[in-house]
């Protein structure tokens, strides 16, 4: 399907711009998927680097125990923000529906060149994070309007006035 290639080549440049990460030992790397993922097309790992792969596992956890959530697309990104966590979107002729860079809370990264400095920038650049900050409540107010736990009584509301 045109989404699983899409997620095959977001995989392939995941994997080979950490591959290059000097110092890899210092960061954890995890790749999770969806169950109906086909296994042939994930890419091969390069001996010594070390992904630990998810499948089916609660995202939301894996999310909040990463530093940077990266995508090829996926409204997870969205939650991923709202849980306070950075993302990248690897759309190689691509597009995605909201434009990260320009929100301030990630990057969309359009050539594999451009994934691995946007990555260390996310995690050494304390500008990022200090804007990341800011950023992410404006994102939050614009995506999640009213966050109360009181939706579904609005939700009723609004079909008992139909």
């Amino acid at each position: 399907s045109a989404g699983e290639t899409i997620s095959k080549t977001a995989l392939e440049c995941f994997i080979k711009e950490i591959a290059k990460i000097k110092n890899k030992e210092k960061y954890e790397f995890v790749v999770t998927s969806r169950e109906d993922f086909i296994e042939k097309n994930f890419p091969k790992i390069p001996k010594g680097l070390k992904i630990k792969r998810y499948r089916g596992h609660d995202i939301h956890n894996v999310i909040l125990a990463s530093d940077v959530y990266t995508t090829a697309f996926s409204t997870l990104a969205i939650e991923a923000v709202f849980l306070n966590r950075p993302i990248i979107t690897i759309n190689l002729g691509t597009d995605e529906f909201i434009d990260y860079t320009k929100e301030g809370v990630g990057y969309r990264v359009f050539k594999r060149e451009e994934f691995l400095s946007r990555l260390m920038e996310i995690l050494e650049n304390s500008k990022f994070k200090k804007n990341f900050d800011k950023n992410r409540k404006k994102f939050i107010g614009r995506y999640n309007y009213r966050m109360d736990g009181k939706a579904l009584k609005r939700v009723l509301s609004l079909i008992d006035n139909i």
